[in-house]
Formats: C-alpha cells, structure tokens, sequence
C-alpha cells in the first residue's frame, strides 16, 4: 500500500504508479514552475480547459476579480490557535508592506524597473569614468579593472599594460589615477598604504585630518607599525607615542586597507554565488484581516486565476468517436483527469505541510531566528502520516512571504542550526571583550544550545564573523588590530 496525503492507493498498477510519480513531480516545482507546466498541458492537451469563472480552488465558489475566499479564509469552529490555511487562485496580487491586497498587472514592468541588477566591479567602475576616456584609454581601463585581485590591487605592472598598447606609462598611469578615486577609494593601488593615501585625501575634502596622520600613512611608518615598532617610528617623527596611538586610532576608524571588501566579497562578483533574491512568494503568512488580535492567516498561492478541469465539449464528442482516433483521445482524456486530481493532491499535502508549521513556528515567524524549534523532515512526515520523500518535495523550491514582509525559503522552517547561529551572533554583538569559540560554546550551553567548540567555530565563520584574536577592538590593542588588516 502507497500512502500519499489522504488518497490511499491501494493498487501497484500503472494507474496507481502514474499518479503517484506525477503527484510528486508537481510537488516539487514551485508555483512558477507549475505555471508554466499547466500552459504547456493546456496548449497540448484538448481535453483540458480552464473554467470561464474564477473560483476558489477549494471550495469552488465563484469569486470577483481580486478577491480572495470569503468561506475558506475565514476560521472556523476548530481550535483557536490553529492558523488559517487556505488556496488563492491569485496567483498574479500581491500584498503591500500594510497587508492590503493589490493588484500587480503590471508586474513585468515593476520588476524590470525595480529588480535587484547583479553588477560586477569592473564594469562599476568603467561606468563612473567611462565620460573620461578616449577609445585607447578605455581599452587600457578595462585591462586594468580585470588585473585586480580580490583586495581590489592592481596585479600587473604598468609599464607591461603601455607596451601591451603601445602607449606611454604615463597614458597609462593618469587612467589609474582615474580609477583610484572611483568608488571604492584607492582601487587598482599596488598597497593597502597607497589605496589608504587615496582614501585620506577624498576625507580632507570634507573634515580636519589629524597632522601626525598623513606622517604615519606612508610605506615606511606603516612598515614600523607592523612590525609593532612604535616606539621607533614615535622617535622618528619626534612625537609623543600617544601621538602615534591616535594616528593608528584614526586610521583604523576611517580608512579601508582593502577597497573591495566594503563592496564586494571579491572583485569579480559582487555577491556570492549561493545569495538567492527572492521576488515572488508561493506562500503568504500575515495576519488575518490584518488584525494582530486574530492570529496569522496562510495563504497558499495556486498557478492559475481559473480552476483547471476536463473540457465538457471535449468528453461529449468522445463518446461519438470511434477506432483510433476514439483511443487517441482517450489517452488524451486521462491524461487531463490525472492532472486535475493531482493539483489537487499537490494542494492538499502543502496545506497540511502549512497548517503544522505555521502552529508550531508561530513564534519563529513573528519574532525571528532565535526562536526557531528544531523539527526535522522525517518528524513532519512521522506526524503529516507521509513519505518523508513526500515532504521533503513539497519544502523544495518554495518561498514563504512573513508578516514582516521578508521572504525567506520554506527550507528555513528545517534548518537545524539557524536558531543557535542567531543566538551566537546575538552573543557576539553584545560580548564587552571578544570571547574565544571555547568561551562562546560555554556561553551556547548556558543558553540552552548544546555544540561542540568546532560546531561553534563553523557557526561562526558561516555567519561571516572573524575569530575573537581578531575581533578585538584598536582601543584594547590597536598595534595587533592595525598589523591584522594593514598589510603590505
């Protein structure tokens, strides 16, 4: 016997076996995907047609152009506490930032206009100076955009760039200047020192730079301070050393040593490759009738306006047809009910799926991370009475929108470590002196997390967070910090 959701199939023929492989292969697409799947069943397949009237795909009931169910959204004499799940067959409105439902017609032209664009750097910069160039110029200008390293430094000698182009090394050097004082301050320098010595020169435009600074900025005082000869550099420049600790203070507050890294993770890509944009929910959790005091309405997004069904016209001219034309359109027919049946399969299963979710997460979805409840896949099938094969399909390529407007993958209700990588980056936010991943697993535990140093130390890098050697602040070891991130 193969359990899926309510229907019990109760016979290993192919009839059986073809819905089951259907019903999980539309589980697993998202709703533009599925979209996409039903235009291309409904332009194939005669014997399936959309209903002339919008209806509500669970109840049926005939409904207005933007309106969601007035029957199926609304709770009714279950337990209190149990969340509103319910069908929409709008799969084309969306809701603002106040909850109120509008309608996105327009939704190519918005998103053309207002879509998050990826942009590498190199072409970011040749943007800003490209008014600047002539055609050799910015030919040189791209060669030297594409000769940086993930520091933002320049890679490659000039004077290989004017041979390359057959130019003078001062053609070449003016282009540079040029895109030293892009955005970001001091790209394509040869040193942390030089690109810091551009930035210094952008802030004396608009504030008082100390005068001991532009003395220690140089290759030489930056070549003291990291060999952490302070007292020699002091001497040289005949100041007082507490001179010196407000010149690296004051470095270490203002400048970048690394242009790139306040910009991009690397200057080839601006994001990493794993960063996902989302723009459109299958899933919608808000408050119902946008009232806190009535708890938290689901709204699951169905692919289509009309509800999918067997055309009437298609069915009454089989029954005339015979020979092979007769089974050619038979096929045709069950092909078209097959899919009816397992849209509404595919409904049902992520309606479950929601409903237990959204009871058991309710805290995760209105106050974050931290309170995410550890609940794996296998449990929800165990408690859904599925196949975990089942839910594991239905969490797939799904976006959850919540009250906070955020959208986030349906994946994060599972995620395992999510609530104590929030609790950990909550610690080190607060920590007065940077705890050690040691300290910060004591910290973890008393909080009721119980990890290992190493899963700490995991947690940590893929939250982005340095080490504690390095967290530490310039006013508890500004020499340490400064040969940290200063470097030649």
């Amino acid at each position: 016997m193969l359990r899926q959701g309510h229907y019990t199939l109760t016979s290993t023929g192919p009839q059986a076996t073809a819905h089951l492989a259907q019903t999980m292969t539309l589980l697993n697409m998202n709703t533009q995907e599925l979209m996409q799947q039903l235009d291309t069943a409904l332009a194939e397949n005669p014997a399936l047609e959309l209903d002339e009237d919008r209806r509500c795909p669970t109840c049926h009931r005939t409904l207005g152009p933007t309106e969601i169910c007035p029957v199926c959204s609304q709770p009714n004499t279950r337990d209190e506490s149990d969340p509103v799940v319910f069908l929409s067959p709008l799969h084309d409105t969306y809701h603002d930032k106040m909850g109120s439902r509008v309608s996105n017609e327009y939704e190519d032209i918005v998103e053309d206009e207002y879509s998050v664009k990826t942009e590498t750097l190199p072409s970011y910069i040749i943007t800003q100076i490209s008014i600047e160039l002539n055609g050799i110029e910015h030919q040189i200008a791209e060669h030297l955009v594409q000769n940086l390293d993930e520091n933002g430094f320049l890679t490659i000698e000039l004077f290989e760039i004017a041979r390359y182009f057959h130019v003078s090394i001062s053609v070449v050097e003016r282009v540079r200047k040029l895109i030293q004082h892009c955005e970001p301050l001091g790209i394509a320098s040869k040193t942390s020192t030089e690109a810091m010595q551009i930035q210094l020169e952008f802030l004396a435009q608009s504030q008082e730079i100390p005068a001991i600074v532009p003395q220690v900025l140089t290759e030489e005082g930056m070549g003291l301070l990291y060999h952490r000869k302070m007292d020699k550099l002091a001497k040289n420049l005949d100041v007082k050393l507490s001179d010196i600790e407000d010149a690296i203070q004051f470095i270490a507050s203002n400048l970048n040593p690394f242009p790139t890294h306040s910009y991009w993770g690397t200057c080839r890509t601006p994001t990493k490759s794993n960063v996902h944009v989302y723009h459109q929910p299958d899933i919608i959790i808000h408050y119902l009738n946008d009232d806190p005091k009535n708890g938290l309405s689901v709204e699951v997004f169905m692919p289509y306006l009309w509800q999918p069904k067997i055309n009437p016209e298609f069915k009454a001219a089989m029954a005339k047809i015979e020979g092979d034309k007769k089974e050619a359109w038979q096929k045709d027919y069950e092909k078209a009910a097959l899919l009816v049946k397992c849209l509404q399969q595919r409904a049902y299963t992520i309606l479950r799926l929601m409903q237990y979710l959204v009871k058991n997460q309710e805290a995760f979805i209105l106050n974050g991370a931290k309170y995410l409840k550890p609940v794996t896949r296998a449990k929800v099938a165990e408690i859904l009475d599925v196949h975990e094969s089942t839910i594991s399909r239905a969490v797939a390529n799904k976006t959850v929108e919540l009250q906070n407007g955020k959208i986030i993958p349906l994946s994060a209700f599972f995620s395992q470590n999510l609530g104590v990588r929030s609790v950990l980056c909550e610690i080190i936010s607060k920590e007065k002196t940077p705890l050690s991943d040691s300290k910060l697993t004591k910290e973890l535990q008393k909080q009721g997390y119980s990890v290992a140093r190493r899963t700490v130390a995991k947690y940590r890098s893929m939250e982005g967070i340095l080490p504690a050697h390095l967290r530490k602040s310039s006013q508890n070891d500004k020499v340490s910090y400064l040969r940290k991130v200063v470097a030649n």
